[in-house]
C-alpha cells in the first residue's frame, strides 16, 4: 500500500497502527485526508483495494472542487 501511495504522488505518514487496521494521514494536490488499511485479511487483493482507493480519492477531489466553486 505504501509503495502504491508513493508511486501515485501521495505523501503522508503513519498515524496509528492497530491490530485490525493501520491509519495513515495522506496528502495530494493540496487535499489532506486519512486512509485506513485493514490488517489480517487473508484473501485481500491489495492492488484492487488500492485501485478502489484511487477512485474514491478522485471523487473526494471533485467534491472539494465543487465546494470551493459554490462559495
Amino acid at each position: 500500500a505504501i509503495d502504491y501511495l508513493n508511486e501515485h504522488g501521495f505523501s503522508g505518514e503513519l498515524k496509528k497502527q492497530y491490530i485490525s487496521k493501520t491509519v495513515f494521514s495522506i496528502c495530494k494536490d493540496g487535499i489532506q485526508d486519512f486512509f485506513e488499511l485493514p490488517q489480517g485479511l487473508k484473501k485481500m487483493d491489495i492492488k484492487k483495494y488500492m485501485e478502489q482507493f484511487s477512485k474514491n480519492w478522485g471523487i473526494l477531489v471533485e467534491l472539494v472542487k465543487l465546494r470551493e466553486a459554490a462559495k
